[in-house]
């Protein structure tokens, strides 16, 4: 590794053990965040960034090969990205997650935002019953998670008698009431509940 590129790395590796620190990563994660971290560097995967947003990139991107239901929205927040490297880091994740077919599995945002509402298990259990059976219909392919995974706990606490409003799942998920009653929507009618009520019945399709 040349000087430059070794002096980038080290100050990148400051910015990511901070960063895992806040998102209370695994010890492994971070290993290989610093590994993921080395290689953008070494093969110039991604031209003139700044130490953060190359730390911020390699977190979203080992976060994702461990399964961590960690967004970028959390990155942003945690590493303090302004709204220019905010847009770039972005911009890179998302194009590098493709090149490299990382992701998280569906059902670990699912997880996550229930714990964040403090639902019950047996909703989680539903709600990751119907991202499943989405995802066995080909809904999900090519598209965020975040939407499908708060539809599915919105569709899921109503199956189990749970009052919760749209505007907090989709809060707690990071996306607009719009995008949840799409996906809703989507999934009502595709995994064939009545129109009229969403009553708690076996998923037996």
């Amino acid at each position: 590794m040349a000087i430059r590129a070794r002096r980038r790395f080290l100050v990148t590796i400051k910015e990511i053990i901070n960063g895992a620190e806040k998102l209370n990563l695994p010890a492994e994660a971070i290993k290989d965040a610093l590994e993921v971290t080395e290689r953008i560097i070494e093969k110039r995967l991604v031209k003139k960034c700044a130490p953060k947003i190359i730390a911020a990139v390699s977190l979203y991107l080992t976060s994702k090969k461990y399964g961590i239901p960690i967004t970028a929205r959390d990155i942003v927040k945690n590493l303090d990205l302004c709204k220019p490297e905010r847009t770039r880091f972005i911009r890179i994740a998302r194009a590098l997650a493709r090149e490299l077919k990382v992701g998280v599995p569906l059902e670990e945002y699912v997880v996550k935002i229930a714990k964040d509402l403090n639902l019950p298990e047996d909703v989680a259990e539903d709600a990751r019953e119907l991202v499943r059976k989405a995802s066995e219909l080909g809904l999900t392919a090519g598209r965020s998670p975040l939407g499908f995974a708060a539809a599915a706990i919105y569709m899921a606490s109503r199956r189990n008698g749970i009052r919760i409003s749209q505007r907090e799942v989709a809060s707690a998920a990071h996306v607009t009431e719009v995008t949840l009653r799409v996906r809703y929507k989507e999934l009502k009618e595709k995994l064939g509940f009545e129109k009229a009520a969403l009553e708690k019945a076996p998923l037996s399709w």
